[in-house]
């Protein structure tokens, strides 16, 4: 069983015990934000773990650009193929756009997939990633701090 520090109960309670100061009579702005912001830490949170939960039974194999489609707002988005562990040809869709990596066909690429389930798969290490993760975590921690201090 997993050990939960008191510093990781402490920073996960810290959003909630903020929301109860504020209370109803705070300025509806200041408890919108707040609450928004916890709603996204939370989910965040399920998430990662839900990824930590796969990530241990996750493969990582070589995959290969094998079409290239025009996304809803026009942006180029490619479509990737790979073989499983058992030999099986897979594709799926990027919800991610093409980068110098995957913007033509036949492009390498490192596919991570969940042997259970293969059409659960994903580019591992897209930047836009990483940059998307990044400004929700300084997105959420202003609203921690404007809350904290205007309450």
């Amino acid at each position: 069983m997993m050990e939960i520090s008191a510093l990781a109960l402490e920073l996960m309670a810290a959003p909630f015990i903020a929301v109860a100061r504020l209370g109803p009579a705070a300025h509806l702005a200041e408890f919108v934000v707040l609450a928004l912001a916890t709603t996204i830490a939370l989910v965040l949170l399920v998430r990662r773990l839900e990824d930590w939960i796969r990530s241990k039974r996750n493969r990582i194999t070589e995959g290969r650009v094998v079409h290239i489609f025009p996304g809803p707002s026009g942006v180029a988005m490619p479509r990737i193929g790979f073989v499983d562990a058992a030999g099986v040809s897979h594709s799926f869709s990027s919800a991610l756009p093409c980068t110098q990596e995957t913007g033509r066909i036949g492009g390498r690429v490192s596919v991570q997939y969940d042997p259970v389930n293969p059409n659960q798969a994903q580019l591992t290490g897209h930047p836009g990633v990483q940059l998307a993760k990044a400004a929700l975590i300084v997105a959420m921690l202003v609203a921690f701090a404007y809350a904290g201090l205007s309450a």
